[in-house]
């Protein structure tokens, strides 16, 4: 069978999300049981383990619980050109008419008032 461009993806195709069972596994193992009631034990367990892995210097431990606790931070992405200054941007002179026409309102005319 070929796919062409443009085509519906074909089912069950990609991979899978996670294990189907996943989420039973881990509700057992953080103590949720079938009624939805939740034992604070498991995760204590798994809070106190990361907890004392992060003191004896581990950083991921330490980077996992600062962000569970407070948030992660936003990523800061500054972009500058040569020395510090504006980016240049080279473009063919069809596509600067076309910007000017899009945002003058159909003019590339230059405004003399």
């Amino acid at each position: 069978m070929v796919v062409e461009k443009g085509d519906p993806p074909l089912p069950g195709a990609g991979r899978k999300k996670k294990l189907p069972e996943i989420d039973d596994l881990l509700s057992e193992l953080m103590g949720i049981d079938e009624g939805g009631e939740f034992d604070k034990s498991g995760a204590m367990e798994v809070l106190n383990a990361l907890f004392k892995r992060a003191k004896k210097g581990d950083t991921r431990a330490a980077e996992i619980l600062l962000d569970r606790a407070f948030g992660k931070v936003p990523a800061k992405n500054e972009h500058t050109g040569k020395d510090g200054g504006p980016i240049e941007v080279e473009a063919p002179v069809w596509v600067i008419r076309k910007a000017a026409i899009e945002t003058d309102g159909g003019t590339t005319e230059e405004k003399t008032e």
